[in-house]
Protein backbone atom coordinates (compact mmCIF):
# COMPACT_ATOMS: atom_id res chain seq x y z
CA UNK A 1 0.00 0.00 0.00
CA UNK A 2 1.48 3.46 -1.28
CA UNK A 3 2.47 5.49 1.79
CA UNK A 4 -0.10 8.73 2.12
CA UNK A 5 1.46 11.78 1.79
CA UNK A 6 -0.25 14.81 2.30
CA UNK A 7 0.40 18.09 -0.26
CA UNK A 8 2.23 21.22 0.82
CA UNK A 9 0.20 24.69 0.41
CA UNK A 10 2.93 25.92 -2.16
CA UNK A 11 2.33 22.80 -4.23
CA UNK A 12 -1.23 22.60 -4.25
CA UNK A 13 -1.38 26.77 -5.28
CA UNK A 14 0.79 25.74 -8.02
CA UNK A 15 -1.68 23.20 -9.10
CA UNK A 16 -4.55 24.99 -9.13
CA UNK A 17 -2.62 28.08 -10.75
CA UNK A 18 -2.10 25.70 -13.88
CA UNK A 19 -6.23 24.81 -13.45
CA UNK A 20 -7.39 27.84 -13.76
CA UNK A 21 -4.62 29.02 -16.49
CA UNK A 22 -6.36 25.89 -18.34
CA UNK A 23 -9.74 27.20 -18.56
CA UNK A 24 -10.69 25.71 -15.17
CA UNK A 25 -13.27 27.91 -12.97
CA UNK A 26 -13.62 27.41 -9.54
CA UNK A 27 -16.97 26.88 -7.92
CA UNK A 28 -17.63 28.42 -4.24
CA UNK A 29 -19.49 26.94 -1.54
CA UNK A 30 -22.33 28.89 -1.51
CA UNK A 31 -23.27 28.19 -5.33
CA UNK A 32 -22.48 24.41 -5.16
CA UNK A 33 -25.04 24.28 -1.81
CA UNK A 34 -27.41 26.20 -3.71
CA UNK A 35 -27.10 24.14 -6.72
CA UNK A 36 -27.52 20.93 -4.83
CA UNK A 37 -30.64 22.39 -3.15
CA UNK A 38 -32.30 23.32 -6.29
CA UNK A 39 -32.05 19.12 -7.63
CA UNK A 40 -32.72 17.85 -4.46
CA UNK A 41 -29.71 16.61 -2.96
CA UNK A 42 -30.17 16.04 1.17
CA UNK A 43 -26.63 17.53 1.84
CA UNK A 44 -27.70 17.41 5.52
CA UNK A 45 -27.56 13.68 5.33
CA UNK A 46 -23.71 12.80 3.55
CA UNK A 47 -23.63 9.01 2.93
CA UNK A 48 -19.94 8.60 4.85
CA UNK A 49 -18.81 10.67 7.85
CA UNK A 50 -17.07 13.77 6.09
CA UNK A 51 -14.02 15.56 7.48
CA UNK A 52 -13.63 19.24 7.94
CA UNK A 53 -12.41 20.99 4.73
CA UNK A 54 -14.86 21.88 2.43
CA UNK A 55 -13.64 20.41 -1.34
CA UNK A 56 -12.04 22.86 -3.71
CA UNK A 57 -14.44 22.35 -6.45
CA UNK A 58 -13.19 23.53 -10.35
CA UNK A 59 -15.43 23.24 -13.86
CA UNK A 60 -14.19 23.40 -17.32
CA UNK A 61 -17.43 24.44 -19.85
CA UNK A 62 -16.76 23.14 -23.30
CA UNK A 63 -19.31 23.11 -25.95
CA UNK A 64 -19.76 20.35 -27.38
CA UNK A 65 -22.06 19.23 -24.17
CA UNK A 66 -19.34 17.53 -21.61
CA UNK A 67 -18.29 19.21 -19.22
CA UNK A 68 -15.29 18.30 -16.73
CA UNK A 69 -15.18 18.73 -12.68
CA UNK A 70 -12.68 18.59 -10.16
CA UNK A 71 -12.95 17.63 -6.48
CA UNK A 72 -9.93 18.03 -5.09
CA UNK A 73 -10.90 17.65 -1.46
CA UNK A 74 -9.03 20.63 -0.40
CA UNK A 75 -10.38 23.76 0.49
CA UNK A 76 -7.88 26.27 0.23
CA UNK A 77 -9.61 29.32 1.80
CA UNK A 78 -10.21 30.50 4.50
CA UNK A 79 -7.41 28.64 5.88
CA UNK A 80 -5.72 25.35 3.66
CA UNK A 81 -7.08 22.39 5.09
CA UNK A 82 -6.58 18.57 3.43
CA UNK A 83 -9.01 16.26 4.04
CA UNK A 84 -6.71 13.04 5.30
CA UNK A 85 -8.84 10.11 4.42
CA UNK A 86 -10.67 11.69 1.17
CA UNK A 87 -9.60 11.23 -2.32
CA UNK A 88 -9.84 13.60 -5.16
CA UNK A 89 -11.67 12.50 -7.64
CA UNK A 90 -12.24 14.16 -11.82
CA UNK A 91 -15.40 13.25 -13.38
CA UNK A 92 -17.13 14.03 -16.84
CA UNK A 93 -20.62 15.58 -16.52
CA UNK A 94 -23.48 16.27 -18.86
CA UNK A 95 -24.20 20.34 -19.37
CA UNK A 96 -26.96 22.01 -17.59
CA UNK A 97 -28.09 18.81 -14.90
CA UNK A 98 -24.47 17.41 -14.21
CA UNK A 99 -25.30 14.10 -14.54
CA UNK A 100 -22.11 12.07 -14.31
CA UNK A 101 -21.16 10.49 -17.54
CA UNK A 102 -17.38 9.31 -16.65
CA UNK A 103 -15.69 9.31 -13.38
CA UNK A 104 -11.71 8.98 -12.85
CA UNK A 105 -10.48 6.13 -10.09
CA UNK A 106 -10.13 8.05 -6.55
CA UNK A 107 -6.99 9.56 -6.52
CA UNK A 108 -5.28 8.81 -3.43
CA UNK A 109 -2.67 10.87 -1.35
CA UNK A 110 0.76 9.83 -2.02
CA UNK A 111 3.73 11.53 -3.03
CA UNK A 112 2.40 11.66 -7.23
CA UNK A 113 -0.93 13.08 -5.67
CA UNK A 114 -0.80 16.64 -7.59
CA UNK A 115 0.97 14.82 -10.27
CA UNK A 116 -1.66 12.39 -10.97
CA UNK A 117 -4.48 14.83 -10.65
CA UNK A 118 -2.94 17.66 -13.29
CA UNK A 119 -2.52 14.55 -15.48
CA UNK A 120 -6.03 13.05 -14.94
CA UNK A 121 -7.16 17.17 -15.44
CA UNK A 122 -5.65 17.12 -18.79
CA UNK A 123 -6.83 13.95 -20.11
CA UNK A 124 -10.58 14.89 -18.97
CA UNK A 125 -10.35 18.64 -20.37
CA UNK A 126 -8.52 17.46 -23.81
CA UNK A 127 -11.59 14.31 -24.51
CA UNK A 128 -14.43 16.87 -23.85
CA UNK A 129 -12.36 19.27 -26.07
CA UNK A 130 -11.95 16.16 -28.36
CA UNK A 131 -14.90 14.38 -28.20
CA UNK A 132 -15.48 12.86 -31.37
CA UNK A 133 -18.83 13.34 -33.87
CA UNK A 134 -19.88 10.95 -36.75
CA UNK A 135 -21.59 12.15 -39.77
CA UNK A 136 -25.46 11.99 -39.39
CA UNK A 137 -25.51 11.60 -35.79
CA UNK A 138 -23.95 14.01 -34.07
CA UNK A 139 -22.06 13.88 -31.37
CA UNK A 140 -20.91 10.62 -29.69
CA UNK A 141 -21.92 9.61 -25.81
CA UNK A 142 -19.54 8.44 -23.39
CA UNK A 143 -21.05 4.56 -22.04
CA UNK A 144 -20.01 2.81 -18.64
CA UNK A 145 -19.38 -0.35 -19.15
CA UNK A 146 -17.48 -1.92 -16.40
CA UNK A 147 -15.72 -0.26 -13.41
CA UNK A 148 -13.18 1.32 -15.52
CA UNK A 149 -14.03 0.65 -18.73
CA UNK A 150 -15.96 3.51 -21.37
CA UNK A 151 -16.72 3.41 -24.60
CA UNK A 152 -17.79 6.27 -27.11
CA UNK A 153 -21.00 5.08 -29.12
CA UNK A 154 -23.56 6.78 -31.41
CA UNK A 155 -26.48 8.10 -29.51
CA UNK A 156 -29.41 5.82 -28.88
CA UNK A 157 -26.94 2.64 -29.14
CA UNK A 158 -24.43 0.68 -27.10
CA UNK A 159 -22.25 -0.19 -29.71
CA UNK A 160 -18.17 1.04 -29.46
CA UNK A 161 -16.82 2.85 -31.86
CA UNK A 162 -13.94 3.87 -30.28
CA UNK A 163 -12.27 3.45 -26.72
CA UNK A 164 -12.68 6.37 -24.28
CA UNK A 165 -8.80 7.29 -25.03
CA UNK A 166 -8.93 6.46 -28.28
CA UNK A 167 -9.99 9.56 -30.26
CA UNK A 168 -7.91 12.18 -28.01
CA UNK A 169 -4.53 10.30 -27.06
CA UNK A 170 -2.30 11.75 -29.55
CA UNK A 171 -3.32 15.09 -28.43
CA UNK A 172 -2.29 15.19 -25.03
CA UNK A 173 1.46 15.74 -23.98
CA UNK A 174 3.94 13.49 -24.17
CA UNK A 175 4.20 13.15 -20.14
CA UNK A 176 0.27 12.40 -19.58
CA UNK A 177 0.60 9.63 -22.66
CA UNK A 178 2.79 7.84 -20.71
CA UNK A 179 1.22 8.28 -17.83
CA UNK A 180 -1.95 7.31 -19.43
CA UNK A 181 -0.58 3.92 -20.23
CA UNK A 182 0.60 3.17 -17.11
CA UNK A 183 -2.73 3.29 -15.83
CA UNK A 184 -4.30 1.57 -18.46
CA UNK A 185 -1.32 -1.39 -17.89
CA UNK A 186 -2.46 -1.69 -14.37
CA UNK A 187 -5.74 -1.90 -15.14
CA UNK A 188 -5.20 -4.73 -17.28
CA UNK A 189 -2.87 -6.54 -14.81
CA UNK A 190 -5.78 -5.50 -11.88
CA UNK A 191 -8.23 -7.46 -14.20
CA UNK A 192 -6.70 -9.94 -14.55
CA UNK A 193 -5.93 -10.71 -11.15
CA UNK A 194 -9.04 -10.49 -10.24
CA UNK A 195 -10.48 -13.15 -12.63
CA UNK A 196 -7.56 -15.21 -11.28
CA UNK A 197 -8.78 -14.83 -7.80
CA UNK A 198 -12.58 -14.45 -8.01
CA UNK A 199 -12.73 -10.93 -6.71
CA UNK A 200 -15.13 -8.97 -8.34
CA UNK A 201 -13.32 -6.09 -10.22
CA UNK A 202 -14.67 -2.68 -9.48
CA UNK A 203 -16.96 -3.70 -6.95
CA UNK A 204 -15.60 -0.36 -4.45
CA UNK A 205 -16.65 1.70 -6.54
CA UNK A 206 -20.75 0.22 -6.65
CA UNK A 207 -20.75 -0.50 -3.14
CA UNK A 208 -19.86 3.60 -2.62
CA UNK A 209 -23.10 5.14 -0.90
CA UNK A 210 -24.21 7.92 -3.42
CA UNK A 211 -25.95 11.18 -1.96
CA UNK A 212 -29.31 11.12 -0.95
CA UNK A 213 -32.18 12.88 -2.35
CA UNK A 214 -34.58 14.96 0.18
CA UNK A 215 -37.81 13.08 1.23
CA UNK A 216 -41.09 14.82 0.75
CA UNK A 217 -42.85 16.02 3.68
CA UNK A 218 -46.58 16.64 3.81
Amino acid sequence: MPKKVLPKRFDYQLLTSFLKQESWFEVGSREENQYLDEIGIDRYNPPRQQESARSDLFINYNIKGYHGLIRTSISSTPTYQVAKSKPAWVLIVLGGNSEKIYSSQPIHRTKNFLTNLRHESIIIQTAIKERPAKEGCGYLELHKVSARLYIWVKPGTTEREYMFHEPFFKKLPRETQLYLNRKLSKDKYYKKYCDEHGIEYGSASRLRRKWEKKTETA
